[in-house]
């Protein structure tokens, strides 16, 4: 599909080709198709059971200590993707919807440095 794609593509371009190079234009819905796939699955396989460690120390002088350790991302999902084009320019708006994830974090945090809550 996606030779003919090219072969499609490249049959309007205005460039003559030369040895060794491959030219693609891709229209506005052409990349909106692409992207409404990839997107999804590349949050799928980039972020699904993976764990950041932070190792982050956050204090107020008086009011607070937070430590975070790690977090621990057990499931992401995200909605339809939309993409649109900005009027006048060659740019590419993207709204992402529907971002649901279910995480673990391992840290504490002290109030007024003497009262702990450890999660």
């Amino acid at each position: 599909m996606f030779a003919l794609l090219c072969c499609g593509v490249l049959a309007n371009l205005d460039i003559a080709p030369t040895a060794g190079n491959i030219g693609l234009v891709l229209n506005t819905t052409s990349v909106e198709h692409v992207l409404t796939t990839a997107l999804p699955l590349a949050v799928y396989y980039g972020l699904n059971n993976k764990t950041i460690n932070l190792d982050i120390t956050e204090s107020s002088s008086i009011l607070y200590k937070l430590n975070l350790k790690s977090v621990h991302i057990k499931k992401v999902s995200l909605g339809q993707p939309v993409f649109e084009q900005v009027k006048g320019t060659d740019k590419i708006h993207v709204q992402l919807s529907g971002i649901d994830i279910d995480t673990d974090i391992d840290g504490e945090v002290d109030a007024f440095h003497f009262i702990p809550f450890k999660a």
